[in-house]
């Protein structure tokens, strides 16, 4: 059975998916051969931190190794982690590794460093008024208006205990022409050409203005005081997809005039640099930024790109979550989005209101969730445009595998279109919300969904039925979720899914054999149903149900696992052949 199919290893992300870890906390989950298996936020950055992109250093790969089972191990080396080694499988000896870091992450590392030399920055703008003492009032006026707000700013870092707190609605453009205005005066005094080329497209995002606005100052004060030739600030915006801008803010110089060491320090961020460069290395961090030198004959730049959120995306920063109408205290909520701010800001204005909430940054993690969930959620909220599985697709699968009609499927788009509707409709998504709503309005919209969930609790379970007896026919395959997974993953991959989906029912299978009908195989046949369901397999799982029902009556076990491996076998059969094909044929 494959590490990924585990039950064991399921019930610990979900375990892990709804820890209330702190923000500079980071949870990390590791098989032996150095995947990821889940990671909030902090931990995945602790993990890019670990592997820059590559394979875990030996150092930490023997730690993992040498690893006595349930014990912690610091790891002093390792960002202040520590590590802990879970067995899954006795007989197979599979294990995972927990690392968790009460220490601050690479991020929130990269924050302490700003505050703690954040009066560094103050050193511009006062330069800059020092230098209009010889000039005109107007440049005087202009440039200490500047200072005066980034004395605002500073003060701001030195307050704010998270980066959320910084978060507002900016205009990169406006920001950059604020800097070079305030620097202007110090350029003017050094006889130094300093310009501004504003983006042709214009927006406002979200995101930490005053970390951006630091990192602008820093790297065009750089060049007013040690760059060559015309200094050239140039701004792109692109919107990369809809809601979504990728900003590149490049500072053009002279060729052969900016130094590699400071463009190593910029990336890497070591030691001997200078405190603006690690001020600029720890910005880009926070940013999620990536740098780079560009050429062009006769001049060269720095460029830090990256991407924030359009601000309209978001409901207004500073609104707090108003009480809907209905209680949504204990409501279980799953939130598939992968825009991380936006996941970010629905899971703070759900709990708020009181919900469970878990998420999801992918379609195929978030069907994962969604169908493993016990009990099942309440209410999924998902963006119909996502990475791997749309919104669309993980509805229809969803909706096939309803229990008491659970969950309800809630979309959120900026498309709301009489197109958009229908498809949604006919996928089974009740409600779709537009993009941006007020968080007020959500909860209140979500709210009433699950009041009314509660208030009409179907009397059955709304899941395809399991046949009555061993001779009713039943289809080997469900042709809405093959032809799914067909149009998903192709034909080699719907086999390949399917597949690890077979093997554990034949695990579950011989474990039921093994151990019978207990609290350890009723788990993992939980997650076989589930497997086979999001898979199609609709005999295989059909007769899983048959057991999960047979065994809660205290029923005669035997006959329902002769029923199973004959299902097992058939539809082996069946994708060895090269099916499955469509119309499936029946198991009987």
């Amino acid at each position: 059975m494959a590490l990924t199919e585990n039950p064991s290893l399921k019930n610990l992300i979900d375990t892990l998916s709804h820890a209330e870890a702190a923000d500079d906390r980071a949870l990390l989950l590791l098989s032996d051969s150095g995947d990821a298996l889940f990671a909030n936020p902090a931990g995945d950055a602790l993990l890019r931190h670990w592997s820059h992109g590559a394979e875990l250093p030996p150092a930490l790969r023997a730690a993992m190794r040498d690893a006595p089972l349930y014990l912690r191990r610091p790891l002093p080396d390792a960002a202040g982690a520590e590590l802990i080694c879970l067995p899954l499988d006795d007989r197979t000896g599979q294990r995972v590794y927990l690392f968790r870091a009460d220490r601050p992450t690479p991020e929130a590392e990269a924050y302490r460093l700003i505050r703690r030399f954040a009066v560094h920055d103050l050193r511009s703008p006062l330069q800059a008024l020092l230098a209009t003492t010889e000039g005109q009032a107007p440049a005087l006026s202009a440039a200490a208006r500047t200072a005066l707000d980034r004395i605002t700013d500073i003060l701001a870092l030195s307050r704010a205990e998270t980066l959320a707190e910084l978060s507002c609605a900016f205009d990169p453009a406006t920001t950059i022409a604020a800097v070079v205005t305030m620097l202007q005066p110090l350029a003017q005094s050094r006889q130094v050409p300093l310009v501004f080329e504003p983006p042709p497209r214009r927006a406002e995002v979200q995101g930490p203005e005053p970390i951006f606005r630091l990192l602008a100052q820093n790297l065009i004060g750089n060049a007013v005081r040690h760059g060559a030739g015309l200094r050239r600030i140039r701004l792109r915006m692109e919107l990369d997809r809809p809601g979504l801008w990728t900003i590149t803010l490049e500072q053009w110089q002279q060729a052969g005039t900016i130094p590699r060491a400071l463009f190593e320090g910029l990336t890497r961020g070591t030691a001997e640099t200078s405190e603006g460069v690690r001020l600029m290395h720890a910005a880009g961090q926070i940013l999620h930024g990536s740098w780079d030198l560009l050429s062009r004959p006769g001049e060269e730049a720095i460029a830090l790109s990256f991407a924030l959120p359009e601000a309209a995306e978001l409901a207004p920063a500073e609104a707090t979550p108003a009480a809907p109408p209905h209680d949504l205290a204990g409501a279980r909520i799953l939130i598939i989005e992968d825009n991380t701010v936006v996941r970010d800001w629905l899971a703070q204005a759900f709990r708020r209101a009181g919900a469970l909430v878990s998420t999801a940054a992918d379609g195929m993690a978030g069907l994962l969730l969604a169908e493993t969930a016990a009990p099942a959620f309440d209410a999924v909220l998902l963006d119909l445009v996502l990475p791997g599985l749309d919104g669309l697709s993980i509805a229809r699968r969803l909706r096939l595998r309803e229990r008491r009609g659970r969950p309800r499927l809630i979309g959120f788009s900026a498309q709301d279109d009489a197109e958009t509707r229908a498809a949604c409709a006919e996928a089974g998504i009740r409600l779709l919300l537009p993009k941006p709503l007020p968080a007020a309005q959500l909860l209140t919209r979500v709210a009433h969904e699950i009041h009314d969930l509660r208030s009409s609790e179907p009397p059955m379970d709304q899941s395809p039925a399991v046949p009555s007896s061993p001779a009713q026919r039943v289809a080997l395959f469900s042709d809405a979720i093959v032809q799914e997974l067909l149009t998903d993953l192709g034909a080699e991959g719907a086999r390949r899914f399917m597949g690890r989906a077979l093997d554990e029912a034949e695990e579950t299978l011989r474990a039921l054999q093994d151990q019978g009908f207990g609290a350890t195989t009723r788990a993992q046949l939980h997650s076989s149903v589930g497997s086979c369901g999001i898979t199609g397999l609709r005999l295989v799982e059909a007769c899983l149900r048959r057991i999960q029902d047979t065994g809660r009556e205290n029923g005669a076990l035997a006959p329902r696992y002769c029923e199973l491996a004959e299902a097992i076998e058939k539809t082996r059969t069946a994708l060895k052949d090269g099916g499955p094909p469509g119309p499936s044929p029946t198991g009987r």
